[in-house]
């Protein structure tokens, strides 16, 4: 890892974790040994992982995230259906600003047509948790957008932002509903217009 002459780094074969005993005594799984050795994102790291051990990258959904990654949230999903007599209606993907998916807001309806929703930020491993649980930070509803554009609209839920994006606007909203401001989503509109 960092040209080292002697035995300074181990990987573990059973479960692709590998550890630095050279200088800085980092930590790493296969993905993010990947991403730190190239340079690359995580994302970009999987596609390159799965053609080193000969696997169709095409395992890997639009979202950025595994199949059977997706298989489990869809699974999580059921089981809400089920044990809270719920309706899921649709998701709604939080994307960081490199791109990547964060964490997936769940809507669902109750047998009164009342909504709720339901959050779980993936982990490194490929399950789902809970954001806060996971330590995610807040973040703007299609925020890679947000942070190409100079001018953009803060709308009332994730259905009006992505009718306003249908519309060729450039739309955000709050994670948590429009009275929940957070401080942390300043820096990501500094210096934009923002059309209320």
């Amino acid at each position: 890892m960092h040209d080292g002459e002697g035995p300074n780094f181990t990987v573990d074969p059973k479960n692709g974790l590998s550890h630095c005993h050279s200088q800085c005594g980092q930590g790493w799984n296969i993905l993010s040994l990947e991403a730190a050795l190239s340079g690359k994102s995580t994302k970009e790291a999987l596609a390159d992982v799965l053609q080193i051990i000969g696997r169709n990258s095409s395992s890997v959904g639009q979202l950025g995230v595994s199949d059977w990654s997706m298989e489990i949230l869809t699974k999580r999903i059921r089981e809400i259906e089920e044990k809270g007599k719920l309706r899921h209606v649709t998701n709604y993907y939080y994307r960081g600003a490199d791109g990547n998916l964060v964490w997936v807001k769940c809507r669902f309806v109750d047998e009164n047509g009342e909504k709720t929703f339901r959050s779980f930020a993936i982990t490194k491993r490929g399950s789902w948790r809970t954001p806060r649980k996971e330590g995610v930070p807040p973040l703007l509803y299609r925020l890679p957008e947000v942070l190409a554009a100079e001018e953009e609209d803060l709308v009332n839920g994730e259905e009006a932002a992505d009718a306003g994006a249908r519309l060729g606007r450039v739309t955000t909203c709050l994670p948590t509903g429009e009275c929940n401001w957070n401080p942390e989503f300043t820096k990501f509109l500094s210096g934009k217009i923002v059309n209320l």
